[in-house]
């Protein structure tokens, strides 16, 4: 069975009925996502009688509760500006999570996450694609300035959750920054949460967990995507100076690598500068992460700065142009990183310019192919209708041929009879 794909909007709200606790709002739209992918509205049409006949109103997709139900759809439809839905909310029936989710709709700032599968799709690289483009923008449900990835082209609605954060990643800013104050306090109680929760879940690996290991050559060449990479998860506790207590069974959890991934996990010096550069702020640093959490991990790498017999810097807070003075070569690397992109970026342009090359390649074979075939036709024709020339013109010369026999021997006859 096709996998379920979650796409979130910042929802469109086109009316409130306060007592009836309903809402009218646009779920999703042709807008381009976080993914760089295009739902077009006509993709929804199809099968929505399967969502129509169990239309839940989930909270976060989560189906471990029955109170996560917080509320119906009482209407689903599809018009060109895409999926429009009317929600009708459980409230004062003893869910406080739906009392809760309804007074975030209420106040405009509810976002919406659907769940659908995929039945077709186009992606950059596909044949179709620069006509569906075309055809999109003409018909104006993209503009110009989008360049999908993937454009979904038929897709099933399985359910419709609300949730805590959209796609968009500054919806929740823009209501902190609206004009309605009961709008604004909620979203930036929303955003305190979400940063308290982010933050909570970060420690620092002590020193302890691997002591004094052994010094790599202090020239040694970092790679720490690399050796992430290369590592498992049981490295990683090793290697690196933070851990996600809710997420340690994935590498996902860890931050901070400066030990490379093999035993006895060599401590390497410039994976030492290159985490003290992330602790300390550089480009941007280590985010979500509990000032007192960084502190340990400051004392951890300290004691590797000692290892090697160098100064530690300052925690402080520092400009980007001191901390550009200080790690010199880890701007360098992220600039290296940026122009690989831009390489990447490139080789795949390169790449679509070959691909319709080739496309156009073999169009002009499949039109000399087809030449080919015709003439190939042509010929057969040509020689079934001569052999039926020739086979018409040997049974006229047997004719005649008999004829003259015939003639021949009225003639015989003839000269018997005067003789």
């Amino acid at each position: 069975m096709s996998k379920m794909i979650e796409k979130t909007y910042k929802a469109q709200i086109k009316s409130i009925d306060h007592e009836r606790h309903r809402v009218v709002v646009l779920v999703s739209d042709a807008s381009l996502d976080r993914d760089l992918e295009v739902i077009v509205p006509r993709a929804w049409e199809k099968r929505l009688d399967y969502y129509r006949q169990h239309p839940i109103l989930l909270s976060s997709h989560d189906y471990s509760d029955l109170r996560k139900q917080i509320g119906k759809a009482i209407n689903t439809w599809v018009d060109n500006k895409g999926l429009w839905q009317e929600f009708e909310y459980f409230v004062g029936e003893g869910n406080s999570e739906a009392d809760w989710a309804w007074k975030l709709a209420e106040k405009g700032i509810a976002a919406y996450s659907v769940g659908f599968i995929s039945h077709k799709a186009v992606t950059k690289f596909d044949d179709e694609y620069k006509d569906l483009i075309d055809n999109l923008i003409r018909e104006g449900i993209i503009t110009e300035d989008q360049k999908p990835l993937r454009v979904f082209l038929d897709v099933e609605l399985l359910e419709t959750s609300q949730v805590l954060v959209p796609a968009n990643r500054n919806a929740i800013q823009r209501a902190i920054n609206g004009e309605d104050p009961i709008a604004k306090d909620i979203a930036q109680k929303i955003k305190e949460e979400i940063m308290n929760k982010q933050q909570e879940n970060w420690v620092a690996i002590p020193y302890s967990r691997h002591g004094d290991v052994p010094k790599a050559d202090e020239d040694t060449r970092w790679d720490g995507p690399g050796e992430v990479a290369a590592a498992d998860v049981e490295d990683l506790k090793m290697m690196c100076l933070f851990e996600d207590k809710n997420n340690l069974d994935i590498k996902a959890g860890y931050k901070g690598p400066h030990h490379l991934h093999q035993r006895p996990y060599r401590v390497v010096w410039n994976g030492v500068r290159a985490a003290m550069a992330a602790l300390l702020g550089a480009r941007g640093g280590f985010a979500n992460i509990p000032e007192d959490e960084k502190k340990k991990a400051y004392n951890h790498l300290v004691k590797h700065y000692q290892q090697f017999d160098k100064e530690p810097p300052e925690l402080r807070e520092y400009t980007e142009e001191e901390l550009k003075e200080m790690f010199p070569e880890f701007y360098k690397q992220k600039d290296n990183e940026k122009s690989f992109e831009e390489v990447l970026g490139k080789i795949a342009e390169s790449y679509l310019h070959i691909a319709e090359s080739l496309n156009s390649i073999k169009q002009q074979l499949d039109d000399i192919s087809k030449s080919i075939n015709d003439i190939k036709q042509a010929i057969r024709d040509f020689s079934a209708k001569q052999a039926e020339h020739e086979a018409n013109a040997g049974q006229e010369k047997s004719y005649i041929e008999l004829i003259l026999n015939e003639i021949e021997e009225q003639n015989k006859m003839l000269r018997e009879v005067f003789k």
